[in-house]
This record gives C-alpha cells, sequence and structure tokens, in this order.
C-alpha cells in the first residue's frame, strides 16, 4: 500500500471529502498543495510520494490568466504521467488532464449541469473503475466539458448527452467528471438555493454514494509508486 498522495486542492471549499475518508480507511496520507492559499504547485511529485490527485473547483481550465498556478498543474499532471506514477483528476482536476495531455475542454453544450445522476462502467475491464456497480449514484456540478480527449484515452462512462464521466487517460491516469468525493456539507457551499434540492438528493444518497465509490478509489490509492 503506498504512502502517500500529493493533493491539489484549488479552493477552499472543494475538500477531498470520501477521497480523503477512504485514504484514512487503507492507511494512505494525503499531503495537500492549497494554491489559493498561496502554496506553489511543484514540478514534479516530491521525494516520498506516491500518486497525485487533482480536485474540482470553479475556475476554467484555460483561466490560467487570473489563476497563473493552472499552467503549473497541468505541467504537474503531463510529467507525472509520464512519469508512470498513479494520477486522477476530478471535474476540474479531469479538465486539466485532458488539456495537459493534448485533448480540448469548452463550455459544455448542455449547459450547466449540477444533478445527482448513475454512471457505470459496466462491461469494462478496467483495473480501478471497471469495479463500480451497474447504478452508482454520484454528484455531477459543472459547466465545461471534455469536447476532445487525447490520443489514447478510453471511455469507460458517459452521461445521458454521451458526454465523457469517466476517463483512462494512460495505464495509471484517469480521470473523473462526476464528483464521488462530495459530501453534502460540502456541497451546500457550492451553489445557491435553487441548488437546494440537489444537494438534499446527494444526502439522502450519502450511503448509497460511499458504497459505490470506496472499491474504485481504493482501488486507486493502492496503486503507488512508479513501476
Amino acid at each position: 500500500m503506498p504512502g502517500a498522495y500529493l493533493c491539489v486542492q484549488p479552493e477552499t471549499n472543494c475538500g477531498a471529502g470520501l477521497i480523503a475518508d477512504r485514504a484514512k480507511e487503507v492507511g494512505v496520507g494525503l499531503r495537500f498543495v492549497r494554491p489559493f492559499a498561496g502554496e506553489t504547485v511543484p514540478t514534479r511529485l516530491p521525494d516520498g510520494v506516491d500518486g497525485l490527485i487533482v480536485l474540482g473547483g470553479s475556475m476554467g481550465a484555460h483561466d490560467d490568466a487570473a489563476h497563473p498556478w493552472l499552467t503549473a498543474t497541468k505541467g504537474l499532471l503531463a510529467a507525472t504521467v509520464h512519469d508512470g506514477a498513479p494520477v486522477l483528476g476530478v471535474c476540474l482536476g479531469h479538465q486539466l488532464l485532458t488539456v495537459a495531455l493534448g485533448g480540448a475542454v469548452r463550455r459544455s453544450p448542455d449547459g450547466r449541469v449540477c444533478a445527482v445522476v448513475e454512471v457505470s462502467t459496466a462491461g469494462t475491464a478496467d483495473a480501478v473503475f471497471g469495479s463500480l456497480p451497474q447504478r452508482a449514484p454520484v454528484l455531477q456540478w459543472n459547466e465545461d466539458v471534455a469536447v476532445v480527449l487525447p490520443p489514447d484515452a478510453a471511455v469507460l462512462a458517459t452521461s445521458s448527452t454521451g458526454r465523457p464521466q469517466i476517463v483512462r487517460f494512460a495505464r495509471r491516469a484517469w480521470g473523473l467528471q462526476v464528483h464521488p468525493e462530495a459530501v453534502a456539507e460540502q456541497a451546500r457551499t457550492w451553489g445557491g438555493p435553487a441548488d437546494r434540492p440537489v444537494v438534499d438528493a446527494l444526502a439522502a444518497q450519502v450511503d448509497e454514494v460511499a458504497a459505490a465509490w470506496a472499491g474504485p478509489l481504493d482501488a486507486f490509492l493502492a496503486l503507488g509508486g512508479r513501476p
């Protein structure tokens, strides 16, 4: 089992949630880099760190002028994939990974999405997310989407409109457009009153979300290290 993962947290209210819970459960440390607090995103994984997780945030993947650390994060993602260490991008992290590896991200043609949805990787042989149950509830909350995936990327799950929801970018690199880490208390800080029914729906299914995603997240955390 790996010792630690570097976790880039773009905003104060976008914590690791269920990912942190699973890491604690399986004995994996998370070392946070919080660029919103002025912390520097490294160019390579530090010594003693086995993999990389990049969480979500309200900024876009191309908002480098307003958030210069996005450039460094894309560089770190590309370098970590190249080095062969495990990588997981969540929502914004997924979009940054898409761009870092040569794909394209734009505003969603479907408009802003805020809903509790069901995704499944049924029929896939993916070593990490292939273990998702056939009906896995999860929060989807985004305005941007990957419109062109990098070469060799494999779509493991899509939305009802065909947008990628789970992507394997490389042998040990995955992106999730959805938010399996999100807990209701955290999600309540993301939107306004109109989003309250969605957050309430998430709260009502929190046990189902945790049960569905615990196995895949544990499998990712168990990868560790460079091959």
